[in-house]
């Protein structure tokens, strides 16, 4: 039980961010994510007409 206590008293500690940073670091995240999704769409497409070009 006194460990139950030690979490619930160290989860009151945290410094939670608001909603907002929440909210613009997973746009953040998001974006990024997706230009790398490009990125990698881009390449697999460019190796494919490559080897369809030479095989």
């Amino acid at each position: 039980m006194n460990f139950f206590r030690s979490v619930f008293a160290e989860f009151r500690s945290i410094a939670w961010p608001s909603r907002r940073e929440v909210v613009s670091f997973s746009l953040f995240a998001l974006s990024i994510t997706s230009v790398f999704a490009l990125l990698f769409a881009f390449t697999d497409y460019v190796i494919f007409l490559m080897v369809r070009f030479f095989y």
